[in-house]
Parts: structure tokens; C-alpha cells; sequence
């Protein structure tokens, strides 16, 4: 591929102009001014190619244009409809997450170490330091073999493998996004969970945070009661805030007080602290197994059955009462509804139409679905004031462009987390327990130019920056081991200078293994030399656990007797690449695969013959947002520049590169940024 350094200073100059406030207010697509606030449902006569690209945009993650026209050839209430009551649907053809197992098939921590085990690393390895045990098992400095078993590698190999697991599991759920045939189902997965925000860094459970999205999944667009109720029980929940510690006589108040504050009614609105205290005793008990961690439970003997007084009415409740005494209030609705409003519509509803929203959910007795319905079909949803002015969440903006594109599968490169993570949406991790901002707070300087080199990245691609060495040096020694599917392996990849050297490097680091190994038989065949003839203490340093990485020969360091006077070192240092490197060897990496793209065949399909019939087709296919004259002409001269003519020739070696250089230049427009 050519070149692509002169594209760099245009690109930071394009996504540094004007992120585009009111950027969709003179589209011929949107309504006229009288539709802003306006609920009524639009009909046959208002419907078209445009409207139903920006349903798609927003109920889903945007559309090929044959998806559009196979939406625009609806009615907009069978448009909706469709995308609404998707239970009929078929998605068998999604692959559940497939769990990295051992050798005996067992899954990541809870299938492989035995209960009982805390879920805080520290707290093992302090205990194991103070006690000389935990789960168990003994501390035993004599006999290496058996350290892979001591508490503090298992602490850092649950911990270690709860994120490699995420890391998957992020990919897993980006390929649902983008492969699903239900979309509204996996958008409001999306809403969900920055709604109900769980952080897998406090939780260090990967499967906590997939049963938690599956609650998600179930009710999606279901009661929101379920919800309440269900999160309530959620093992990931009840351990991120705390309710595994909530016992009658003790109570803790997180759960109840982010119920009303964040989940249900919104900061400060129609609640007491009388009203979290007294909550929280309703939600004494609700906790996980103690041998399943799972599984829910309700521990009769943690509970307080005593009266509580919640909103000015007193009783024995319980948990499932306090949810009920919730949704009476008029603040639940009011908070809820103009919430998800502004997730799929945008961020200043009149506070008039927040009532008729909120009304809405009330009166459908906070089913969601109704809602939903007459959101997507208002004439406000499709208003100036709605239309092309949402800015695009950087998961959104991921899996839009793959869909749009016609990729069916999200390439491990660029990584999507790592991506999505600078864009500063990681999912499974939101901020805190308020989730993300969103809006207007995805966008700054630094975001723009981000978003701009993740087109880059797709269309030119080059090696993960964000891995660091050892995982390099570990994901393809495995890799040239053969536990890697690398058949859609770039051979740009694979011929990458970074990973040229990171195997030299895997070859010396063998080599230096080698040779500490025939110094060691050396001194064992003369145990009685005297040292400083030949003793090279160096050779293992008491500080090597900080040092040691992916690639250490444990059993080589474990029979240096140096080392074992460094009790407290010698554990944190085994235990940490000990930990680790078993989760590694457990839980493939994610392939570096490349998106499968082909924009000649794109255009070739589409019948266009000259540059500008070019342009014009990735406006049309990527924009909802039209640009100016300017601006399309900055596009109309990347792409003849590349071409050399302003006539497509399809034998030209180099097509390929100049319509992704042209078109990594139009995604990385403000306009773009929009949905």
C-alpha cells in the first residue's frame, strides 16, 4: 500500500472542525419544524428511504442500504414493529460465549479452584502469608510442584483470567451486536448496562458480568419491574454494591440508595434517607451461594424482619415490596422515561413531553415496549430538532461502521475493547456506578482524532499498540505452537517488523533459559566448589519477581536456594507469573484477523464509474449528515489524486488503497460522528 503520511495532517484537520451543533437542522430527511415535541405516530405518506436509515441509526447500530430498503419498502409501523417485538425472531445463528477451559474441561476459577476462595487477590495472599494456608492448601516452600496450588496464585491466576475471559467475552458481544438479527434487543443490552453500571475491574468475575448481561437480555424491552427485581438478585450486583454484606442488625445501604437514586427515581427526587435506611434492612439477605457464587440466594437467618417505614407507608416489606413501593412514585416514570428518551432521541426534551412520556410508561404499567413503540414511530423522532444530531457512542460508532462496511465479522485489529476503551466506553467497565455520561461528553479533541485513527486502523492495519510485551511474546509463541486459528491472519500482521523482533526476542529468552539450565547441572555435578570459583549468584537475582514474565522457567528458579530466604518476595514473585501465566495458557487470545473489506467490489456492485459518482455513494452510505460543497470537494480530490483520473479504471492495481485512503478521510469527518 502507498503511503498514507500526507493523508495525516488532513485527517487531524477535518475531525478537528466544528463538531456539527445543530448539524442536522436543514435536512431535506427531516420533519418540519412542527414535529419537535410532537408524539403523534407518523403515517405511510411520511415514510422513506431516509427515515428508515435513521431508525436503524438509532433503535439499531445502522444499516447496509439493502437493510434500509428492505425497511423503507415497509410501512413505519411495521418498521417498528419489527424491530420492537423481535421475540419471533430467529438468532439461533449467534454462538453462545464459549468459556476457555483446562484439560479436563473445566471452566475459568470456579470450576478449577475449590470454593471457598475471596475474591480479593490481597486478601489471599496476605492470608497465605500470616497463616501459611488458605483454601486448604499449605504453603509449602520445600516442594515447587506444589506451588502452582498456593492461594496466591490462585488469586492472581482468577483475577488474570477473569480479564483475558472479559477481553473475549467484549469481542463476543461485538459480534452479537453486529451479526444479530434482533438489534433493538443488544441497543437496549447496551442501555442497560451503563444504566445499571457493573464494573468487572471490583467484580474480577467474567461470568458474574455475563450472567448480568443475559438478565439484560431477557427483559430488555420487557417490565421494567423484572429489571428492578432481577438486578436486585444479580450475583455481579450484589457484589459490586456491596449486599453480600448486608445482614440484619448490620445493614448496608449501597444497593438501596443506588436503586432510588440511579436506577429508579433519579438523584434527590421523592426520596428520604429514612427511605434508603429502612430499604436497605427490606434487602437484607439477598445475596449469592456461598459455594456457587452464581446462584442467588435469600438468607432467611441475614434478614430483618422488623417494620420499616419506606415512603411514608410501614410494614414487614421485603425486597420485591420496596421495588413496588418504588414504582408508585411519581419520580420513577418521570426519571425513566425521559432517560431512555435521551439514549435513543436526544438530550433536551421539553419538559412537557417528558410528562407525556412519562405518562406513557405509567399508564402501560412500566412495560417497555410501548414506549419503545411510540418513541420510534413519534413525529419528533424524526424531527429536525432529532434528526443527524445524536453523537454516536464509541460502541455505536464501532460496530455501525463494521455494519455499514459489510463486515460480518469484528476483526481482532484493530482490538475492539482497546478501541472502544480510548473512545472511553470499555464495556464492562463504565466509570462508576452512574455509568457513562454520554452525549456531548464523548466528543473532545483527543476523542476526534481517536475516532478518525480507528478508521485508519481499519483500513490500513497495523499491531495492537495496547498489548504489552509479555502478551505479545506469549500470544504467538502459542501461535506458532499451533493453539491459534490464524488462517485469516494479515499477512501485514504477520510480516510486521514489531513482531519479527518480539519472536527474536521469544528465541533469546530460550537461549538464556538454556544456558542458566547447564549452569545449574554444572554446579549440581560439583555441589562442593567453592563459590567464588564459580557460584554465580547472579544468575537468579532475590529480586527476579521483578523481573519475570510470561517466558520464566519456574522450576529453574524454584530449585535456587537463594531464594528461598525471601519468603514474603518469594511468594509475590511466584505468584504473580505464576497466576498469569496459567490464565494465559487457559484462555486463547483474541486473533489478529483484519476486517474483511472490499470496497472495490463495493462500488464495482453498485454500477458507479467515475469519482464523483464514488463520493457521492459513500455520502449517501455513511452519512446521515449531508456535507457542503467544500467539503465533498476535499473527498472528490483525495479519491482523484488517488485514482489519477476522474474515471474509475477497475484494473488499476492500486484502487483499493485510493478508495479506503478517500474514505478513511470521510469517516474521520465531524459529520460522521452523528447518527
Amino acid at each position: 500500500m502507498r503511503p498514507k503520511r500526507r493523508l495525516a495532517g488532513l485527517v487531524a484537520i477535518l475531525a478537528c472542525t466544528g463538531v456539527a451543533a445543530g448539524a442536522g437542522q436543514d435536512q431535506g430527511a427531516a420533519g418540519p419544524p412542527a414535529w419537535v415535541g410532537d408524539l403523534s405516530p407518523i403515517g405511510p405518506a411520511d415514510w422513506s428511504y431516509d427515515r428508515a436509515a435513521h431508525l436503524l441509526e438509532r433503535a439499531a447500530f445502522g444499516g447496509t442500504p439493502d437493510e434500509i430498503e428492505r425497511f423503507a419498502a415497509m410501512t413505519p409501523e411495521a418498521a417498528v414493529d419489527s424491530l420492537v417485538a423481535y421475540e419471533s425472531i430467529d438468532n439461533s445463528h449467534l454462538p453462545a460465549f464459549a468459556h476457555s477451559r483446562d484439560e479436563q474441561g473445566r471452566k475459568m476459577f470456579h470450576e478449577i479452584l475449590q470454593p471457598p476462595f475471596h475474591l480479593e487477590i490481597f486478601y489471599n495472599i496476605e492470608y497465605a502469608l500470616e497463616h501459611g494456608q488458605s483454601l486448604g492448601v499449605e504453603v509449602d516452600y520445600s516442594d515447587p510442584a506444589n506451588r502452582n496450588q498456593e492461594p496466591a496464585a490462585a488469586g492472581y491466576f482468577m483475577v488474570s483470567g477473569s480479564r483475558l475471559e472479559m477481553d473475549r467475552a467484549v469481542q463476543w458481544w461485538a459480534d452479537r451486536m453486529l451479526n444479530t438479527r434482533r438489534p433493538l434487543e443488544e441497543k437496549m443490552v447496551l442501555f442497560w448496562h451503563g444504566h445499571f453500571a457493573t464494573q468487572e475491574q471490583k467484580v474480577h468475575d467474567y461470568e458474574k458480568m455475563l450472567i448480568q448481561q443475559e438478565m439484560f437480555r431477557t427483559n430488555a424491552t420487557g417490565s421494567l419491574r423484572d429489571l428492578l427485581i432481577g438486578i436486585g438478585k444479580d450475583p455481579a450486583m450484589i457484589r459490586y454494591l456491596d449486599n453480600v454484606d448486608n445482614v440484619v442488625g448490620h445493614a448496608n445501604e449501597n444497593f438501596a440508595r443506588e436503586i432510588m437514586e440511579l436506577f429508579a427515581m433519579g438523584e434527590g427526587r421523592g426520596y428520604t434517607e429514612a427511605d434508603i435506611r429502612d430499604a436497605a434492612r427490606a434487602f437484607t439477605g439477598w445475596t449469592y451461594h456461598p459455594q456457587n457464587e452464581h446462584q442467588f440466594v435469600f438468607r432467611a437467618d441475614a434478614h430483618d424482619y422488623g417494620q420499616k417505614t419506606i415512603f411514608g407507608q410501614t410494614g414487614g416489606f421485603e425486597g420485591e415490596d420496596v421495588v413496588d413501593l418504588i414504582l408508585q412514585q411519581e419520580a420513577t416514570a418521570s426519571f425513566m422515561a425521559p432517560k431512555i428518551y435521551r439514549f435513543f432521541v436526544r438530550e433536551d426534551p421539553s419538559p412537557e413531553l417528558q410528562l407525556e412520556l412519562a405518562a406513557v410508561l405509567r399508564d402501560a404499567n412500566y412495560e417497555l415496549k410501548p414506549l419503545l413503540k411510540t418513541i420510534f414511530l413519534s413525529r419528533d423522532f424524526y424531527s429536525q430538532a432529532s434528526y443527524a444530531t445524536h453523537i454516536k457512542s464509541p460502541v455505536h460508532l464501532l460496530v455501525s461502521t463494521y455494519k455499514k462496511l459489510g463486515v460480518t465479522a469484528v476483526p481482532g485489529t484493530p482490538n475492539f475493547k482497546y478501541t472502544a476503551q480510548a473512545l472511553g466506553q470499555e464495556p464492562f467497565n463504565p466509570p462508576n456506578v452512574a455509568g457513562w455520561t454520554g452525549g456531548p461528553a464523548w466528543i473532545n479533541p483527543a476523542t476526534l482524532l481517536t475516532r478518525a485513527n480507528f478508521a485508519k486502523r481499519v483500513f490500513f492495519p497495523e499491531p495492537e499498540p495496547n498489548l504489552n510485551t509479555a502478551t505479545y511474546n506469549f500470544q504467538y509463541r502459542c501461535w506458532r505452537e499451533g493453539c491459534v486459528d490464524t488462517t485469516g491472519m494479515s499477512p501485514v500482521l504477520a510480516d510486521h517488523p514489531l513482531l519479527i523482533e518480539m519472536v527474536a526476542a521469544d528465541q533469546r529468552q530460550a537461549a538464556a533459559r538454556q544456558a542458566r539450565a547447564e549452569r545449574q547441572a554444572q554446579r549440581a555435578a560439583a555441589p562442593d566448589r567453592d563459590e567464588a570459583e564459580g557460584e554465580d549468584s547472579a544468575d537468579i537475582p532475590l529480586d527476579a519477581g521483578l523481573t519475570v514474565d510470561l517466558s520464566t522457567d519456574y522450576a529453574a528458579v524454584a530449585a535456587d536456594p537463594e531464594l528461598q530466604r525471601a519468603k514474603e518476595g518469594w511468594v509475590r514473585s511466584y505468584a504473580t507469573p505464576t497466576g498469569q501465566r496459567r490464565a494465559r495458557r487457559l484462555s486463547p487470545p483474541i486473533p489478529l484477523t483484519v476486517a474483511e473489506i472490499d470496497l472495490v467490489a463495493m462500488i464495482r456492485g453498485a454500477g458507479l464509474t467515475r469519482v464523483d459518482e464514488v463520493t457521492d455513494y459513500f455520502i449517501h452510505r455513511f452519512l446521515r449528515v449531508p456535507l457542503t460543497d467544500n467539503r465533498r470537494q476535499i473527498l472528490v480530490d483525495v479519491l482523484t489524486r488517488g485514482t489519477g483520473s476522474a474515471t474509475i479504471d477497475y484494473r488499476q492495481p492500486d484502487l483499493e488503497t485510493a478508495l479506503r485512503e478517500a474514505l478513511h478521510v470521510l469517516l474521520g469527518m465531524s459529520e460522521y460522528q452523528l447518527a
